[in-house]
């Protein structure tokens, strides 16, 4: 094949440089252990969650479609349009984050 790397046990794939086995079993143990404690989560930590699906999908899904179909962009207006969802995620939390720290700090 090529490779200098040593070949995965039991296998005669040699082995991947960046882990991607163990990156992708991570993913999964943070997935499961999120849905695990999705009934248990903190307020604060329920409204993070919506404001991201607010500023992903009702703002971020139209100027996809918007860009990607009718301004004829295809992939890079899709792009363009899930950016734009993505920046407007980070202004809401960032607006959000100051409103907690606010609260926080007027308590005595």
């Amino acid at each position: 094949m090529g490779s200098t790397r040593p070949p995965v046990p039991g296998t005669s794939r040699p082995a991947c440089p960046c882990g991607r086995r163990g990156l992708v079993a991570a993913q999964h143990v943070g997935v499961g252990r999120e849905c695990a404690g999705a009934g248990r989560r903190p307020p604060a930590r329920r409204s993070g969650f919506r404001i991201t699906l607010v500023g992903y999908w009702p703002i971020g899904r139209p100027p996809a479609w918007l860009f990607g179909h009718l301004v004829d962009l295809e992939a890079a207006g899709v792009r363009l349009g899930l950016l734009t969802g993505l920046a407007a995620t980070a202004v809401l939390l960032r607006r959000y984050n100051e409103t907690l720290s606010l609260r926080s700090a007027s308590r005595p």
